[in-house]
């Protein structure tokens, strides 16, 4: 099950306690990383977190807090494939030592960051690996998942 971040974050505050039920977030944003909702969510439970081009996109267009890195990244040069993952990675890596705590207690059942390739990658399985190694080999987290 996956759960957007307002779904989530309304009314009485969530505690999960049956792993094969809890909700997977399905929003990851820098602002959530930043200002303790995401450590508070998973504090709570929620034992996994999921990005995509789409949510990345959502992420940026909605807060301030990727400005700099993407002015940095541009001025530089960079491609708009390359800024997108720049800003994905950076994100992923914080998600994961937030998560990383949850990952060992549950002997690696959960606690994993879930990275979902670019959709133009879904009908040629050598450039889907090729762009989940290319997220993963990066990072080096045992808990970091690119699909």
């Amino acid at each position: 099950m996956s759960a957007s971040r307002s779904e989530l974050g309304r009314g009485t505050p969530l505690r999960v306690t049956d792993r094969a039920s809890a909700p997977r977030l399905d929003d990851l944003a820098r602002s959530d990383l930043l200002n303790g909702t995401m450590l508070r969510l998973v504090s709570n439970g929620v034992p996994g977190v999921t990005a995509n081009p789409t949510i990345v996109a959502r992420a940026q267009r909605s807060s301030d807090v990727y400005d700099d890195q993407i002015h940095s990244l541009l001025t530089a040069g960079r491609s708009v494939e390359d800024v997108y993952w720049d800003l994905a990675t950076t994100d992923v890596a914080t998600a994961l030592e937030v998560l990383r705590p949850t990952f060992d207690s549950s002997d690696g059942e959960d606690g994993f960051v879930s990275v979902e390739v670019a959709p133009d990658c879904a009908d040629d399985a050598e450039a889907t690996k090729r762009a989940a190694r290319g997220l993963h080999d990066p990072i080096h987290e045992a808990n970091v998942t690119a699909n």
